[in-house]
């Protein structure tokens, strides 16, 4: 068994698996700032109107959901309400 961990600690390179990890985790952090999505309103649903003296509604606000490939905004984690 000690020959075992000896030759797969010489076969393995422990700097070049922390470089591997080091570098896989910063191109996923960046292809994350990349692909953030966009904000896209939706139409479906109703935040607020605005409405005249007479009772009929002008403007609809929509609120805005984020469509993109990792499906979670990484900038609407970011900012706080």
């Amino acid at each position: 068994m000690k020959r075992l961990i000896y030759r797969i600690d010489k076969k393995i390179n422990l700097i070049g698996i922390l470089f591997l990890f080091w570098a896989l985790f910063w191109g996923l952090n960046g292809g994350d700032k990349f692909f953030d999505g966009e904000h896209v309103v939706n139409e479906k649903t109703t935040k607020g109107v605005l409405i005249d003296p007479h009772g009929n509604i002008v403007y609809k606000l929509h609120p805005l959901e984020t469509v993109g490939l990792y499906g979670v905004n990484r900038n609407s984690k970011m900012i706080f309400p």
